[in-house]
């Protein structure tokens, strides 16, 4: 019968623990960094609700939607949404515009954020994390 030494049996079990200490290491710095994009994603979301509901307050006053964000300041909002502005470097901000198909108006409100965007598409905020995985981060009623 082939014993093994109680010594070797230990160091069997410390490289298995090892491994698995290793394992288990690896999956969590895959999940948390997973996690921390999508809460990242959704206090993003959160932040543009405000200029959601001037936007949809401007529309239900004025009929249409406003032409830019600063349209919507003071009355709607207390200042002007950070803004992205692509002519002077600045890719970090808020982008909107509106867009039709002949018979409806309806906008686009987005904030790019590294490689993933968050954007409201009516009526939810939609995280997508740049290699095309889309999550609902917010549904509005």
């Amino acid at each position: 019968m082939d014993a093994k030494h109680p010594s070797e049996k230990s160091r069997h079990a410390r490289n298995w623990l090892l491994f698995g200490a290793i394992l288990l290491g690896l999956f969590l710095c895959v999940y948390f960094s997973v996690v921390d994009r999508r809460i990242e994603f959704w206090l993003k979301a959160r932040s543009g609700q405000p200029i959601v509901q001037a936007i949809e307050q401007y529309h239900t006053q004025t009929g249409d939607y406003p032409a830019r964000l600063a349209a919507l300041a003071p009355k709607y909002l207390p200042t002007v949404p950070d803004m992205a502005d692509r002519t002077h470097g600045k890719f970090s901000g808020w982008e909107y515009w509106t867009t039709t198909n002949g018979v409806m108006v309806s906008y686009t409100l987005i904030q790019y954020m590294g490689r993933g965007t968050v954007e409201y598409e009516l009526p939810n905020w939609i995280g997508e994390w740049g290699d095309g995985y889309k999550i609902v981060l917010i549904r509005n009623k």
